[in-house]
């Protein structure tokens, strides 16, 4: 049987967990900084912080497949580190090609946080529970953030942003040495790993799609909210409440996930957040009532707070090293950065219709690709850990 994952060194995954989500959490007021700041304009500043983030995917993407070969816990130390010296520069710097430059170091030095923290939970029992406290510790920190936030720029003018992501990066300095350093021979499982055969490492594939998919009709979405949201004639005050809602309602999710395990098996929840976003992406691109749009826009997290988890753990079904895992998290940040950008690009050719039926095909192409994959053989189900707590 797999270890539990518990105390501090639990506590001090989750906290990178969070940390991880920092940026894609903290978009809008990186684009609203930016603009204030340097004078541009709300495309130029968009553009800026998507290289961020895809700074952030590339990192964890080359990171990941070397993690057997390095000490986690000093990967983990330096790309904290990187960040952190990078948004100190940032905070005197009045040139924006300068400061891009360090916006982008600071992406690729939690890019390698997140391949860390994305390749440790598949070491330890119940990866999908752990999945779930880590939505509903973001839904807390970002909650808070979100809520703060303002107050802090109000105070301190637009440096704010960085001086709460310094904050949070300074906490590092202890979790980290609380952090497991895994590997992937010392993995106890309930039998053997089945070694990656050909179908194992299609399945896994197919995971690692579902993954992308999701994150980019998802990050899609969220990108055309305010734009969206004008033609209804929606109150921007109410809108911002619905955004707040929708990061406070991943706690009860993660908390429903974190009780239900895999007892109904893992295609159930899938289906269940499919559903919930299939009619959020429907009230916000193709619906007429603002009141269903904003109900969607609060339940914008909580679909993806169903899904995530179990494509996450289905993955150490094929995998167990944590490489695939850490390669799942970089995906869907990589997704979290193409989503806004393409879904820019594409509102120019489509209208709004247009751009609703693909985040619904997007959606379906997700729930197919993950269904497929967790639909296994038998020889699969002894590396699923479904002792309850």
């Amino acid at each position: 049987m797999k270890p539990l994952l518990t105390g501090a060194a639990r506590a001090s995954v989750i906290y990178f967990a969070v940390l991880s989500w920092m940026l894609p959490y903290l978009v809008a007021y990186n684009v609203q900084g930016l603009t204030t700041r340097f004078g541009l304009n709300e495309a130029e500043a968009g553009w800026m912080v998507s290289a961020e983030l895809f700074a952030l995917a590339i990192s964890a993407i080359v990171t990941g497949p070397q993690l057997s070969r390095f000490d986690k816990r000093k990967v983990v130390g330096f790309g904290a580190g990187l960040a952190f010296v990078s948004l100190g520069l940032s905070l005197s710097n009045s040139v924006p090609w300068m400061f891009a430059v360090t916006k982008i170091l600071c992406g690729a030095g939690l890019g390698m946080v997140v391949a860390v923290v994305y390749s440790i939970p598949v070491s330890f029992a119940h990866p999908e529970r752990f999945y779930a406290h880590s939505a509903m510790a973001i839904s807390i920190v970002y909650s808070v953030a979100l809520f703060v936030l303002p107050l802090i720029i109000q105070a301190v003018n637009t440096r704010g942003l960085e001086l709460l992501e310094l904050a949070m990066l300074l906490n590092t300095i202890w979790f980290v040495r609380k952090l497991p350093d895994t590997k992937a021979d010392q993995i106890c499982a309930v039998g053997q790993p089945v070694p990656l055969t050909r179908e194992g490492n299609t399945k896994r594939r197919q995971l690692l799609i579902s993954i992308f998919v999701l994150f980019l009709a998802q990050s899609a979405t969220v990108g055309m909210v305010f734009i969206l949201a004008v033609p209804l004639v929606i109150d921007m005050n109410h809108l911002g409440i619905a955004l707040m809602l929708s990061a406070v309602l991943q706690l009860p999710a993660g908390f429903a996930i974190s009780k239900l395990g895999n007892r109904l098996g893992m295609l159930f929840p899938i289906f269940l957040g499919t559903t919930v976003l299939a009619f959020v992406y429907y009230s916000i691109f193709l619906g007429s009532s603002p009141l269903a749009f904003l109900v969607a826009v609060a339940l914008l997290s909580t679909g993806v707070t169903f899904i995530s988890p179990y494509q996450l753990a289905g993955i150490a079904l094929y995998d167990a090293s944590g490489r695939s895992s850490s390669l799942g998290g970089a995906l869907a940040n990589f997704g979290n950065a193409a989503g806004p950008a393409l879904a820019g690009v594409f509102y120019v050719y489509l209208d709004a219709s247009g751009l609703g039926w693909a985040a619904i095909l997007l959606l379906g192409v997700t729930f197919l690709m993950a269904s497929n994959a967790l639909r296994s053989p038998h020889r699969y189900k002894p590396s699923i850990d479904i002792t309850p707590l």
